[in-house]
């Protein structure tokens, strides 16, 4: 008895250990977003060099090198959440790949920020890759408001973090268009403005749905490391 209410402790301390790390880890990678957005705005009388480096109007630097961690850290995130789902129990077998149908998305994402497949599409067709992708962005936006609200509505934890980070990355894309047709052409500083707002508020967005699939997660594996724990001490005590 006082064997499992050690283990039932060291499992609460471990658990708030992990979650703790996941806190830590959302604030500094908005941190990192953050200096990205300031970095943006680096005098390229000093350093041409290194405002190439930091600019978020091009493409294979920094900035675009932390976004593809990110969007490659949720696919592997996900995952993982659908293998340790496969394991858990074999109910919702339908719903539980879309744990990978998200987790192929994000690594298609990572993939074409990393190499510009984008331009590829804009070059091979001829017409702007974003009429290309709005309708797969769509139907993966729909398919996870419905998953996240209903299927698991109970878990608000889950659907605040995933489904606000959608909407924050939706928002990058919507707020740069409604300037740029507002007020264009825009001057030097409105225009940097609103990139740094598109891009920060993207990558924004992707690091609360990271931390979303990382506490689901860790949900998973407590539950399973938890379920084990009891088939033990039941055995031990049937012994």
């Amino acid at each position: 008895m006082g064997g499992d209410t050690l283990a039932g402790f060291h499992r609460v301390i471990e658990g708030d250990f992990m979650d703790g790390s996941v806190r830590r880890l959302f604030r500094v990678s908005l941190f990192v977003v953050l200096m990205l957005g300031v970095m943006h705005f680096f005098p390229r009388e000093l350093s041409e060099t290194i405002d190439n480096r930091f600019d978020l109007d091009t493409e294979a630097n920094i900035p675009t090198w932390y976004s593809t961690i990110l969007l490659f850290s949720v696919s592997l995130s996900c995952i993982s959440v659908y293998i340790q789902a496969q394991k858990a129990c074999n109910r919702d077998r339908f719903w539980r790949r879309f744990w990978l149908i998200m987790g192929v998305g994000y690594g298609f994402l990572s993939l074409d920020e990393a190499a510009r497949l984008h331009e590829v599409i804009n070059v091979m067709l001829s017409t702007s890759w974003t009429f290309v992708y709005a309708p797969f962005a769509g139907v993966f936006f729909l398919l996870c408001v419905y998953y996240f609200a209903v299927v698991r509505g109970a878990d608000k934890s889950l659907r605040n973090w995933i489904l606000g980070g959608l909407i924050v990355y939706a928002l990058g894309g919507l707020i740069s268009e409604a300037i740029g047709y507002l007020y264009w052409p825009l001057p030097p500083v409105l225009y940097g403005l609103e990139l740094v707002s598109e891009e920060c508020l993207e990558m924004t967005g992707t690091i609360m749905v990271l931390r979303g699939c990382l506490q689901e997660s860790m949900r998973l594996f407590e539950s399973a490391r938890g379920s084990q724990e009891n088939s033990q001490a039941q055995l031990r005590r049937a012994g």
